[in-house]
C-alpha cells in the first residue's frame, strides 16, 4: 500500500498500478482492474449507482447527478460528479487506500467506530484507514505519476 513519502509538504507517492482488465460499466464509468479485484454492481445499477469492491482499482467517473456509492470492507465512498481515482482495498488487508486525481468524494468508515468522521478528498488528495487501531488520515498525494499512466491509457 503505501510506498514513499516526498518533500515539501509530506505528499505521499505510490506505485503505479499495471491494469489487468478495463471495462465500461453501465453509466459509462471506465474502470480498471488489477490481479484479483473483484467489483459487484447492484441489482440496479446504473439507476442505483452502488458497487461493492475488493481489490485494486482505477475509476473514470463521468458527471453524473446521481453520486456513485462505493463499499469497501472499511469505507463507503461517495463520488459527486465527475472523479478519476484510485482504490486499494484488499478484504485481507489490514488497510485501504484511496488516492484522487481529480474530483470530489465523501469517505466515510463503513464500520462501526466510536471516531465515526466523514472527510472530503478533492484534487491531489489521499485517505488511508486502518481498522485494527481505528484510524482514517487524509493526505496530500503527488498525483502526477497516476495521472501520467492514465493519460497513457487512453
Amino acid at each position: 500500500m503505501f510506498t514513499s513519502c516526498s518533500q515539501p509538504g509530506f505528499a505521499y507517492k505510490g506505485k503505479i498500478p499495471r491494469p489487468v482488465k478495463n471495462i465500461t460499466l453501465n453509466d459509462s464509468s471506465s474502470v480498471w482492474l488489477q490481479k484479483d479485484t473483484r467489483i459487484t454492481t447492484a441489482d440496479a445499477y446504473p439507476q442505483k449507482r452502488e458497487l461493492e469492491i475488493d481489490g485494486d482499482l482505477f475509476m473514470d467517473v463521468p458527471d453524473n447527478s446521481t453520486p456513485l456509492i462505493i463499499r469497501t470492507r472499511l469505507l463507503k465512498l461517495t463520488v459527486n460528479g465527475k472523479a478519476a481515482f484510485r482504490v486499494i482495498a484488499f478484504a485481507k488487508e489490514d488497510g485501504e487506500e484511496v488516492q484522487v486525481i481529480n474530483g470530489h468524494i465523501l469517505v466515510d468508515k463503513n464500520y462501526e467506530s466510536p471516531f465515526n468522521e466523514q472527510d472530503t478528498l478533492r484534487n491531489n488528495q489521499m485517505v488511508m484507514i486502518n481498522k485494527t487501531i481505528d484510524l482514517m488520515e487524509k493526505e496530500k498525494f503527488d498525483a502526477t505519476d497516476l495521472a501520467a499512466w492514465r493519460a497513457a491509457l487512453k
